[in-house]
């Protein structure tokens, strides 16, 4: 009987751990997103765009946006130290390198 409480007990901290390990992400997007997403919205609206639409993913943050009456979907990521975008894959062709 003893055993039995023991492994019990055992399989429900590893649960539990298991728990707080797979919502951990999630609950780090949640505090990181936010800050990273104003940044590109404030960046997109400083160069003119509209209507945009920001969606976090696992590698990237995806933005839809309208420029000059042109819809357009870049692929970025926010770098806040340095204060740039970090574009993945090529650039917006309005973008000056």
């Amino acid at each position: 009987m003893e055993a039995l409480k023991a492994i019990t007990i055992g399989v429900v901290i590893f649960l539990g751990i298991m728990l707080i390990l797979g919502a951990l992400p999630k609950i780090l997007s949640r505090i990181s997103d936010p800050p990273r997403m104003k940044f590109i919205e404030e960046y997109f609206v400083e160069h003119g765009c509209t209507e945009i639409e920001i969606k976090p993913y696992s590698a990237h943050y995806g933005v839809r946006y309208r420029r000059n009456g042109t819809k357009y979907y870049s692929k970025c990521l926010a770098n806040l130290k340095s204060n740039e975008l970090e574009w993945v894959g090529k650039p917006p062709d309005w973008i000056e390198t």
